[in-house]
């Protein structure tokens, strides 16, 4: 009987060393500091069509946690509020902005807005945040579609206010924490660039005729989208016909041959070419430009056929 009672005892101290070594390796500590979302440069036609996404930091960090203890830490994040009421505001003073949600996942599955509180722990999302010892909380931010803005640099300030209690003793249970509380500012910034796009630009058909007098002048129209409030310049090329001051559609069947014409601004007298570009300033929204196609009723009558050429249109932005 004397051995057992003599092993009992150092059975229970070198426990209870073990017990007090994993706490002391794996004490944690917590530090709350400004974060930042930067959702890149993007194109304002990206801006207005699709959800901008980006992962960035939150203001907590933790260092030294106890792993295999994740589950036992509790996290909660109110969004006190933000500087510009839950949207990126160009910095021009414009007053364009692009509205956006605050997301605690990777999945953008938990939406969340000002005055409201992430809590992580509801959301079953601790234990996979705390799965190494060394943590920065992250928050996702993803904007929503629709937003008609110029180019320009646009941000936001939230003011997250961290609960946290986090183990820092224990195997099996945790029997010591750090808790705290505080509040972090998230700066969240994008650029947006400008864009042009031709959205399209119909062929032309001038009908059929017997002489080239009988020809009448054809209104046609291209549509363009450009960046709201950038300007830009459009104009046709001389084609693969030209001879000044003509453009000239050629005779498919009859080689050697041609048409003369011309295509002028909306105005049926100022030409639409590289020497007389057409300017105009963006909506963020598809626009309409006429042109007027006319052929020269005073050029010599030409042979029966098909006649054609192909023009380039040309957007400068």
């Amino acid at each position: 009987m004397t051995p057992s009672l003599r092993r009992a005892p150092l059975w229970a101290a070198t426990l209870l060393l073990g017990l007090l070594g994993l706490g002391h390796d794996a004490r944690a500590d917590c530090a709350i500091s400004n974060g930042t979302v930067n959702l890149g440069s993007q194109s304002s036609f990206t801006a207005y069509n699709s959800r901008l996404r980006a992962q960035g930091t939150g203001g907590l960090t933790c260092s030294g946690l106890t792993v295999n203890l994740g589950g036992a830490n509790t996290l909660r994040a109110t969004i006190a509020s933000t500087s510009n009421n839950m949207r990126l505001l160009n910095t021009d003073g414009s007053g364009d902005a692009i509205p956006y949600l605050i997301y605690p996942d990777a999945n953008y599955q938990y939406a969340f807005s000002s005055g409201q509180t992430i809590d992580y722990n509801s959301l079953n999302l601790v234990a996979a945040l705390f799965q190494n010892p060394n943590v920065t909380v992250p928050l996702y931010i993803q904007t929503t579609t629709g937003a008609n803005v110029r180019s320009g640099t646009y941000s936001d300030v939230i003011s997250v206010v961290w609960n946290y209690s986090v183990c820092y003793l224990g195997v099996l249970t945790c029997l010591g924490a750090w808790t705290g509380t505080g509040t972090a500012l998230v700066t969240v910034t994008a650029i947006i660039t400008k864009d042009c796009a031709i959205n399209s630009a119909p062929n032309v058909n001038l009908g059929s005729v017997a002489l080239v007098g009988q020809f009448n002048a054809v209104t046609q129209s291209i549509t363009l989208t450009c960046t709201k409030t950038e300007g830009y310049k459009t104009y046709v090329t001389n084609g693969n016909n030209y001879v000044s001051p003509w453009k000239r559609m050629a005779n498919t069947t009859t080689p050697g041959t041609f048409l003369q014409y011309q295509i002028y601004q909306s105005n049926g007298t100022t030409l639409w070419d590289s020497n007389n570009k057409l300017n105009g300033s963006g909506t963020g929204l598809s626009q309409s430009i006429a042109y007027v196609v006319r052929v020269n009723g005073s050029q010599a009558q030409q042979p029966a056929g098909s006649y054609s050429d192909n023009v380039t249109l040309t957007l400068e932005y």
